[in-house]
């Protein structure tokens, strides 16, 4: 074999090298756009709101229409909000409600109201509650004399529970009956607006009042 076939052998064979370096780059580099483009287009599409355990329609004329969601464990109701992330906040504008009157509590696809010391009280279809009470779709919620409806979306209610509005006269005091604890007033309670400092009660384990003023 010449050294000149020994040159053009070799030429060719770096001119198919330098070809296949070439394509494994542009493979690399088309990889690399194609993933990059699929990252922005990711940031750009907004997450998915997962629906809320439960919807609070407010009845009051002042509000009358709004939709209040309860979209983390723990919601608090009350006249002024509170700093704690880890809370949601539902503020309504009335006298009579509490800095921190009841707690919306949302495990398992179940919602809870607790009261936490309100001066008034919280009431579920007109009966006082005493302790964590489960709340049921199409239950009244009322903040002494502020009104909201309950709304539980995609919640199979468990056929061995009725809401206290189809009739619960059994019930008496510090009696639970189908999860759900009252109290029987004989009248109504003193309207007290809130003033100042309010007495706090904790949440038997379910919640701290650390961030509820």
């Amino acid at each position: 074999m010449s050294l000149t076939s020994i040159n053009l052998w070799a030429i060719n064979l770096w001119a198919v090298v330098g070809l296949l370096v070439g394509l494994v780059i542009l493979l690399i580099l088309v990889s690399y756009l194609r993933w990059r483009r699929e990252q922005v287009m990711a940031e750009e599409q907004p997450e998915a709101k997962s629906p809320p355990e439960a919807l609070l329609e407010d009845l009051e004329d002042t509000g009358k229409g709004e939709r209040y969601e309860c979209s983390r464990a723990h919601t608090v109701l009350g006249r002024s909000a509170g700093e704690d992330p880890a809370f949601n906040y539902i503020v309504l504008e009335s006298k009579t409600v509490s800095r921190s009157h009841a707690v919306i509590e949302c495990v398992n696809s179940k919602v809870w109201v607790i009261d936490q010391g309100s001066a008034n009280g919280t009431f579920i279809n007109d009966k006082r509650v005493k302790e964590r009470v489960m709340l049921q779709d199409g239950d009244i919620l009322r903040l002494y004399k502020y009104k909201l409806r309950v709304h539980i979306p995609a919640v199979e209610q468990d056929s061995d529970q009725t809401t206290l509005a189809d009739g619960a006269e059994a019930m008496v005091e510090g009696t639970v009956v189908m999860g759900r604890e009252f109290v029987e007033l004989d009248a109504p309670p003193e309207e007290t607006p809130e003033a100042g400092a309010q007495k706090k009660i904790s949440l038997d384990n379910f919640i701290s009042n650390d961030g509820i003023e």
